[in-house]
């Protein structure tokens, strides 16, 4: 194989020049390989600088990391806090303000868990800035709707507290202390709120004149409603502590109370200022028992078979006196003291008197004043002088006592009337129109007593004639009563009851029932037939009639009996009506309500009110089978006196209130099935039913 030969040196010399560094004098840096170092010292620079960026792309990693981190437990923590904010934001009022502490503890927890859960120092700091601005905002505003809601709780606090104040002085409207407390409660209240809305002077001033104005307007309405007149004596004595506008509102209630109220009062007082009943039986009593109806107050008995002594003008037995001069004097005194003191003798009267009178009426009463309520029924009983029986003192009653209010009647109601202005002037002595209008409305109430007696008197006399008649009409075997004695004793009460007229019409029947029947003739039975045709033409002298005054056949005096009888069975209804509109008749007063001759619309209202209140208490007494009692009575009135504002037909009316319209289209409807005109109350049950 062919060699190459191998020569370690130059075989030919360079040309064209000296040869370059010929000493070390003379050598630059590139000839001791200076470009070679100056390469390596610039790969390293380039190496150098591509470890500085690929550090700060580390660290560029590490902080978006970091950052990642801190975010995301930024987020969980935000999700807690809203929680928080969710939870506590749910709280109101005095309670949220109490939590407020327990809030911030929570908030503080919560980045202390999140920052615990940082994988590194710098993920904590992260944390702790991005979440601090958070808590310190929700802190911040919670603190502000704390303070708002404490705030809020306060004056809600504190104008329940004036509510409950002025609802107090409504409640308790005559208790003077109450009132200084509900006072006190408004002007405790008023400082409060100023304290916490930061009132000026002023402001807070104006405020507690408007609470306290208020508490005052409440107080005086509601006494005027119960007492007027001591609601006017009340706000003469506040009247300084009350600003001028409240004082016309006040004025107004109280006098609108005077009028509706305090007339039923005065008018009370008035009708009972002479009452003729008692005045009656005091004459009686004393023309008896101390020689004239004017009386000897210093008057004393013989003993009695014990010993004691009747005392003074209606002679009071000593052992009595004691005790009646405590009850209703008011004072304990001795027989001497008594005798010596006509008021307090006069005092004992009629309250005992009264007593016996409400409990036996007027004869009985007179009876047990004699004899005491064990003997009142032992009629031949006599007194210490052995002068009159128990029977004879009750009849010589009678015949003085008389019948005191129908004898007063009319005069008695005209007296009344003339009161009424002096009444109405002494009320409103520089008020010319309220003085006016308290005027009428005390002529109504009064003209409504005297109705009223009338009535009661009617009613009285019926009742204790129909008592003793069922005894007097001859039995169906023929046996019948010949004499006083021979009626039981709720009729004997009953004729020791009557009137003189009345008495002697018993008499008389007596009489006839002692003596032998009549033949029936023409001319009894043409009395007969006149006598039946007054329970049509004059219902009220038809039930007068006592059947043994006439010389008729005792089968047809039995008849005019029972007819009286089935008649009275119906006044008996009319009576109950009568007596509950009696019960309800302040609260038809009240509301407007009464019957007038010359009001045709006012007349028709009461007389829509009467027939409404009759079907409800009929349905009542079906539903419960009893009469209602006067609470109940009450109870139903006020339900048929309450407006209504859901009938269409009649927006804001009473609910025993028909429509004309219904009246006017159902009215021939009934008159052409029945033949007559419905009354009030058909009228009432037909469209109560067409309601349902």
């Amino acid at each position: 194989m062919p060699q190459v030969p191998y020569r370690p040196y130059a075989e030919v010399t360079p040309q064209g020049g000296d040869t370059p560094f010929q000493s070390a004098a003379g050598a630059t840096p590139d000839a001791f390989g200076a470009q070679v170092g100056q390469a390596e010292q610039g790969l390293g620079q380039q190496i150098q600088h591509f470890g500085d960026v690929i550090s700060k792309h580390a660290v560029t990693f590490a902080e978006r990391d970091n950052q990642a981190a801190a975010t995301d437990l930024y987020t969980q923590a935000s999700i807690e806090v809203g929680n928080l904010d969710a939870k506590f934001g749910s709280l109101e009022g005095k309670a949220r303000a109490d939590a407020l502490p327990e809030y911030q503890k929570g908030i503080l927890d919560i980045q202390e868990k999140y920052r615990n859960l940082a994988g590194n120092v710098d993920v904590q700091h992260q944390f702790d800035n991005d979440f601090k601005r958070r808590a310190a905002y929700s802190i911040v505003d919670e603190s502000k709707k704390a303070a708002i809601a404490f705030k809020q709780y306060t004056n809600k606090s504190q104008a329940a507290r004036i509510t409950l104040a002025d609802q107090d002085a409504a409640a308790s409207a005559r208790d003077d202390g109450r009132f200084q407390l509900a006072l006190g409660e408004v002007n405790a209240s008023v400082d409060a709120l100023g304290r916490e809305n930061n009132w000026g002077p002023d402001e807070k001033e104006v405020f507690r004149r408007k609470q306290i104005d208020g508490l005052y307007e409440t107080r005086f309405k509601a006494m005027a409603i119960t007492d007027p007149f001591r609601a006017k004596e009340q706000y003469e004595k506040s009247k300084d502590q009350i600003s001028g506008p409240a004082q016309i509102k006040i004025e107004q209630d109280i006098n609108n109370g005077i009028v509706k109220a305090g007339s039923r009062l005065d008018a009370q007082a008035i009708w009972n200022k002479t009452p003729p009943v008692m005045e009656a039986a005091k004459r009686a009593i004393s023309g008896i028992e101390s020689g004239s109806p004017e009386g000897n107050y210093t008057t004393v008995s013989a003993p009695s078979k014990d010993g004691d002594q009747a005392y003074g003008r209606y002679q009071v037995m000593g052992k009595n006196i004691p005790a009646w001069t405590e009850q209703y004097y008011g004072k304990k005194l001795t027989p001497q003291e008594f005798l010596k003191n006509p008021e307090a003798q006069e005092a004992v009267f009629e309250g005992e008197f009264g007593r016996l009178m409400d409990k036996y009426g007027p004869n009985g009463a007179a009876r047990a004043w004699f004899a005491g309520e064990g003997g009142m029924n032992n009629l031949g009983a006599t007194d210490v002088y052995g002068r009159l029986t128990v029977k004879a003192y009750g009849d010589t009653f009678s015949k003085a006592f008389g019948n005191p209010i129908a004898e007063a009647g009319a005069d008695r109601l005209q007296g009344a009337l003339a009161e009424a202005k002096t009444y109405a002037d002494k009320r409103f002595p520089d008020d010319p129109g309220f003085a006016a209008l308290y005027e009428d409305t005390l002529t109504t109430r009064l003209k409504a007593l005297y109705s009223t007696d009338r009535q009661v008197r009617q009613e009285q006399r019926l009742g204790r004639q129909t008592a003793v008649m069922t005894e007097l009409i001859p039995k169906p075997d023929g046996s019948r009563v010949t004499a006083i004695e021979q009626l039981s004793p709720q009729a004997q009460q009953a004729y020791f009851d009557m009137e003189p007229d009345q008495k002697r019409r018993v008499l008389r029947q007596i009489d006839s029932n002692a003596k032998a029947d009549v033949p029936l003739t023409p001319d009894r039975f043409n009395k007969f037939q006149e006598i039946m045709g007054q329970a049509i033409t004059d219902p009220d002298k038809f039930l007068d009639v006592i059947p043994g005054e006439h010389d008729l056949p005792r089968t047809l005096q039995g008849q005019i009996f029972n007819k009286q009888r089935q008649m009275q069975g119906k006044l008996a209804d009319t009576s109950k009506i009568n007596s509950a509109l009696r019960t309800v008749a302040p609260m038809l007063n009240d509301a407007g309500i009464y019957s007038s001759r010359t009001d045709t619309q006012k007349n028709a209202s009461y007389n829509q009110f009467v027939g409404a209140f009759d079907a409800k208490l009929k349905e009542y007494e079906d539903q419960h089978k009893k009469f209602p009692t006067e609470e109940e009575q009450r109870k139903i009135a006020s339900g048929l006196l309450t407006e209504t504002t859901n009938n269409w037909i009649m927006p804001n009316s009473r609910a025993f209130e028909v429509p004309a319209d219904f009246t006017k289209e159902w009215t021939p409807k009934f008159k052409e099935r029945f033949g007559r005109n419905p009354t009030a109350g058909e009228l009432y049950r037909l469209y109560q039913t067409s309601q349902k």
